[in-house]
């Protein structure tokens, strides 16, 4: 049998993401049968398909290369939707690839092959989901599969290998572990007793559920509940890499949707010491946050308003007297004197 796996949209990208800490899976929230990470994700997720693009004969699914069938997999939670308005947008993908590091805070959120999980060895782990997070939201993901298992993509119950063991089905692998990206872990980790493809062993042969190979009700049910809100505040910046004499141009596009309570925008900055915070607290004014200092809004999105401002601010780099280093601009909207819902980042570097 062979599937045909729909495309994902892709866009260009800017360094995006910063001042985070890495979070294995290792808390949740339960909600019936599913179970939800603690961090919803800050943001629609840019994939940097940093795998394999040789197109072979799988088992099961025609001509595909690691690159097709992550992108496949990562369409199929998108036809599905995500959060509870059903966003069929969530996942998208670089063009082209870029360089990026899994194991460092460096604004790609990278989907690689890697021989180890950034030091540690892989043990009998054939795939892991790697967060960073800002202020509760995930703003930073990192897919990392296991070099050394045996791999196919074919539908039904697993095989055994050759050489024995299983033979992976990288499609559903992928799909598992974007599910985590997603912000899902596994049912049957907490006591659950479901069919999903998010539960943590089914790619053993002979196991309960090896037949599961694609998403079932509890995983999109799931991923309809994840706390991802239509409220959005994008930010676009005219280049990545500045020098003395280069003008800096800020672009933001923010909307909250007609049904939406009142919403707050933030607009900041955190300079190359990758801590020092200040917010843009009226037009041209920035001020400094202390830590643990609240946030102050920039201004209000009431329900129903958009704000597109191509040109939101400008500034020009002057010859001197600014540090060198990677810089964060981020938006952010939240709930009036409460949290984050939203955030995106956009880093740039400036060499004097």
């Amino acid at each position: 049998m062979t599937r045909r796996f729909p495309a994902l949209h892709s866009g260009r990208v800017a360094a995006s993401v910063a001042f985070a800490f890495l979070v294995l899976i290792v808390a949740c929230q339960e909600s019936g049968a599913y179970v939800l990470r603690p961090f919803p994700p800050a943001n629609r997720l840019l994939l940097n398909l940093n795998l394999p693009t040789t197109r072979v004969a799988t088992l099961g699914y025609g001509m595909q290369s690691f690159s097709s069938l992550a992108e496949g997999a990562a369409a199929h939670w998108n036809e599905i939707g995500i959060g509870p308005q059903l966003d069929h947008s969530f996942f998208f993908k670089t063009v082209p690839v870029v360089p990026g590091d899994p194991c460092s805070m460096d604004a790609v959120s990278d989907v690689r092959f890697s021989s180890d999980v950034c030091g540690m060895l892989w043990g009998d782990a054939v795939g892991i989901t790697l967060f960073r997070s800002l202020r509760g939201l995930v703003t930073e993901t990192d897919i990392l599969f296991n070099p050394f298992v045996p791999k196919n993509a074919y539908p039904g119950p697993i095989v055994a290998a050759a050489r024995g063991g299983p033979l992976y089905d990288f499609f559903r692998l992928a799909l598992h572990e974007l599910g985590h990206a997603v912000g899902l872990l596994h049912p049957n980790d907490f006591g659950q007793d479901v069919f999903a493809l998010m539960n943590v062993g089914n790619q053993v042969i002979g196991g309960p559920q090896s037949w599961v190979d694609n998403l079932q009700a509890d995983d999109i049910t799931g991923a309809h509940a994840v706390n991802w809100p239509p409220a959005t505040a994008f930010l676009t910046v005219n280049d990545a890499a500045f020098r003395p004499g280069d003008t800096l141009r800020i672009g933001i596009a923010a909307q909250n949707p007609v049904g939406n309570p009142t919403r707050v925008l933030f607009v900041g900055v955190v300079l190359s010491d990758g801590e020092t915070l200040a917010l843009l607290t009226a037009p041209g004014v920035a001020t400094a946050i202390a830590p643990g200092q609240p946030w102050i809004p920039l201004q209000e999105l009431a329900e129903g308003s958009e704000i597109q401002l191509p040109t939101f601010a400008q500034f020009t780099f002057p010859p001197v007297g600014v540090p060198a280093g990677t810089y964060w601009i981020f938006s952010a909207v939240g709930e009036p004197g409460g949290e984050l819902i939203f955030l995106d980042v956009k880093a740039f570097t400036f060499t004097p």
